[in-house]
């Protein structure tokens, strides 16, 4: 994962980020109220995992993206982050279901072993699926049907076969 800060000039600066820190920038995100340490340790992970590392990753975060972006007590973002699940979100909460879908590049965060990140990896696929099959439009689910997502959804499948003798531009 990559973060891209911009100097005063508009200059794009690109920072390769951990999967950890991958991690905490999407669930500060999802969280704009911030969150305590112990509430991310939680969310970052099912085991024991305490406020001092969280701390740590926190230090190592702001040294890899600028103490800027993000504060403390509770821990949260300063400015919003762009990122293709926010953008896939806001199209979703829009109507756009054209916009979401192009929007989605793949399974949030694939690599991650963050049950929260997983709840929220499965409640992308299944709230975009579920956008995609309710359109009735032949080319949106052809599009679904395309993504590794949607190569084995049976349901998917379905509705296409049965669309076949439709207008393909409905």
């Amino acid at each position: 994962p990559t973060w891209v800060s911009t100097d005063a000039d508009g200059v794009p600066h690109p920072h390769t980020l951990t999967g950890r820190h991958a991690d905490i920038l999407v669930l500060l995100g999802r969280h704009p109220e911030g969150v305590s340490a112990d509430h991310l340790a939680m969310l970052l992970d099912d085991n024991d995992l305490d406020a001092v590392t969280i701390r740590a990753e926190m230090s190592r975060l702001r040294r890899v993206i600028g103490a800027e972006y993000v504060a403390s007590r509770p821990y949260r973002l300063l400015a919003p982050v762009d990122g293709d699940v926010t953008d896939v979100f806001d199209a979703l909460h829009r109507g756009d279901v054209r916009a979401a879908l192009s929007a989605y590049s793949g399974e949030l965060l694939p690599q991650s072993v963050s049950p929260a990140i997983a709840r929220l990896r499965t409640e992308l696929s299944t709230a975009l699926r579920a956008a995609v099959l309710s359109t009735g439009n032949v080319a949106l689910l052809r599009r679904w049907l395309t993504l590794p997502e949607g190569r084995d959804d049976r349901g998917g499948w379905q509705l296409l076969h049965d669309a076949a003798g439709a207008d393909p531009v409905t």
